[in-house]
């Protein structure tokens, strides 16, 4: 499916290349054909699901459920030291004079357990801490944990993160409430809209200040440090939309970056973006597919491999040229046209059809072969937009 969407895709794009303009309707089709996309991927695993439940397989699990329940031999084992128990006499009672009557001596040496408060205060610490990992490990890695240390703690003091597999899913009433404090002034500044003029003279970063006030407000009277707010979930899609402003801030950075590089070394932008830009976008993309693939879920790795170019290109495509064309009252957008631009679609192009020809030809089995062949379709198709970038 992703390789007949990819294809589809690239119809748009030679048509607007050859046109060399944008219209409203060319960027609206790329985002029709995203949700085209992902309806036929939901609408596909429903009947999936549906057909692999056979009628046999229904009265089985009905068996199965009516069947008696066998003890489990996979009880949790508890030690005896941590097994509390309160032993008795000879005579059937219960010894009531037990060592919890501790003599003088012995009352000397207990020490008093930390208030509460102080335990948030260290739990605040532990979580607002950007070096983890210290002792008994390598130089190499402490060296590591240097250097991403500040990184790690602008993106600990500004991204509220929700975890399900942690106690209380991850809350710390102290943490959460100073990344509601400065979160919005972050936004403002990554955003550049910090000195925006707002209404009744107030700049953006003076309302954003005043809402982080309130919420942090609403969050300690709502909430305490032991007990999350019952919209904690509403902190996790906040930490999204943080992230999705840390990406745009991190991806500004970078293509300033490979422009300053791209006129030092007379490079073409179609180049950088081929090479230096896609590596680095792609690269955490293709570790975590992998990883993926080896803990035993092939198909979700092999899935990832379409679903996040795709929104890349549909999306990537689609939404921002719509924004554009809107916002200035429907002109259209001029499009450079040169070889590159071409090659590298034709080069999209090949890519899909490969796909889409050898995954039917294999009864949908990723072979080696299979493999194989698309990284030496990848190195074909780079050496041959290099040579287009630098010999034509």
């Amino acid at each position: 499916m992703a390789s007949f969407v990819g294809l589809a895709f690239l119809k748009p794009i030679f048509f607007f290349i050859f046109r060399g303009e944008i219209r409203l309707f060319d960027s609206l089709g790329f985002l029709v054909l995203y949700v085209i996309y992902i309806s036929v991927v939901i609408v596909g695993r429903i009947i999936h699901q549906r057909i692999r439940i056979r009628p046999d397989d229904q009265a089985e699990i009905l068996d199965d459920n009516n069947a008696e329940v066998l003890p489990d031999n996979d009880a949790i084992f508890v030690p005896k030291h941590m097994v509390q128990t309160n032993p008795s006499s000879e005579d059937g009672s219960s010894n009531t004079q037990q060592t919890s009557s501790a003599s003088a001596d012995d009352l000397d040496t207990i020490v008093a357990p930390p208030s509460e408060r102080w335990l948030h205060w260290r739990n605040f610490c532990a979580k607002i801490n950007p070096i983890k990992e210290w002792r008994n490990i390598q130089f190499y890695r402490k060296l590591w944990n240097l250097l991403k240390a500040p990184v790690v703690f602008l993106f600990t003091v500004t991204i509220p993160i929700v975890d399900e597999d942690q106690e209380n899913k991850g809350w710390c009433q102290y943490l959460h409430g100073l990344q509601l404090v400065l979160l919005g002034q972050f936004m403002t500044f990554a955003t550049n809209t910090f000195s925006t003029q707002a209404f009744l003279g107030f700049q953006l970063w003076q309302l954003a200040l005043i809402a982080s006030l309130v919420a942090f407000i609403v969050l300690l009277c709502s909430s305490t440090p032991d007990r999350p707010p019952i919209y904690m979930g509403l902190l996790a899609f906040i930490g999204f939309i943080v992230s999705v402003v840390w990406i745009y801030l991190i991806a500004n950075e970078i293509v300033s970056i490979l422009k300053a590089f791209g006129v030092f070394f007379g490079l073409s932008d179609a180049i950088l973006g081929l090479t230096v830009l896609a590596w680095g976008n792609s690269i955490s993309d293709l570790i975590a597919d992998v990883a993926i693939a080896k803990q035993g879920f092939p198909r979700m790795g092999f899935s990832a491999c379409f679903g996040g170019p795709l929104l890349n290109l549909l999306i990537g495509i689609g939404l921002p040229f719509t924004i554009y064309i809107v916002k200035n009252g429907g002109s259209v957008v001029k499009v450079g046209y040169n070889n590159m631009v071409l090659v590298l679609s034709a080069a999209l192009g090949v890519a899909l059809l490969t796909s889409l020809i050898l995954m039917p030809a294999s009864k949908f089995q990723a072979t080696r072969v299979h493999g194989i062949a698309l990284m030496a379709l990848y190195i074909v198709l780079l050496t041959s937009n290099i040579v287009v970038e630098f010999f034509y």
